[in-house]
């Protein structure tokens, strides 16, 4: 009886310290999504501008220059006033100038640095901690931002969540491009949600994550894996 007494105070404790633990991890993980969603939405921002700058302006400014350099040569041939070329000359020079400058603020404009997708899914795979195969079907096509980056985090946290806690030895991952949308799974070979207290409850991240894909419009499923382990699946339009 002694000693069911003194362990109790440590089995709160422990309890409290878990629960501290796990609030303040999903709290870090939703603040990582709103700075993830912001630097997104500014990125996004930032192509939409270089897009309309080389597509709009820099036709624009080369039309100018082109004109520039037929009316010079033009007015040299027909003998006309000097003044007249050197003003074609000067916005001929001014075009060019703008050109090479645009093409600097174009190199500013996009990301050097640009959030991870599905491009990144290999390199994310081989340091899982854990022999992972990588399987796609479909056509690959460019992804939306918001879908890209939603499909690589689903990954890094089901192969996180693989890893912590279902005490398995190796994952699939498998990405299909259909025609309406993209589908991500996530499968291993551990103990499955009966044996993983807290996975059907939606813990480990699993909220976070179906927050995510909701957020893409998709939908996320988990549970038990058709021969054994534990499978996370999202779906996507895109």
């Amino acid at each position: 009886m002694l000693v069911l007494v003194a362990a109790q105070p440590a089995e709160v404790s422990r309890a409290r310290r878990a629960y501290t633990l796990e609030v303040e991890r999903r709290a870090a993980e939703a603040e990582r999504g709103r700075e993830e969603e912001a630097l997104r939405r500014a990125q996004e921002e930032r192509l939409r501008v270089a897009r309309e700058l080389h597509d709009v302006t820099s036709h624009t400014v080369s039309v100018i220059a082109l004109h520039a350099a037929v009316a010079a040569e033009a007015v040299a041939r027909a003998g006309g006033p000097p003044e007249a070329r050197d003003a074609l000359q000067v916005i001929r020079d001014s075009s060019r100038q703008a050109l090479a400058e645009m093409k600097g603020v174009l190199g500013v404009l996009r990301p050097r640095h640009p959030l991870p997708g599905s491009a990144q899914l290999p390199a994310l795979a081989r340091t899982a901690g854990l022999p992972v195969t990588l399987e796609t079907t479909g056509e690959p096509r460019p992804l939306p931002p918001a879908v890209d980056l939603a499909v690589y985090r689903v990954v890094q946290e089901a192969l996180t969540n693989t890893i912590r806690h279902a005490g398995a030895t190796r994952a699939t991952v498998t990405l299909a491009y259909e025609e309406a949308g993209v589908r991500v799974r996530v499968d291993d070979d551990g103990t499955g949600p009966s044996g993983t207290p807290g996975l059907d409850a939606g813990g480990h991240g699993l909220r976070g994550m179906a927050e995510r894909v909701e957020a893409a419009g998709g939908r996320l499923t988990t549970g038990a894996g058709p021969a054994g382990g534990f499978r996370v699946a999202a779906w996507m339009p895109a």
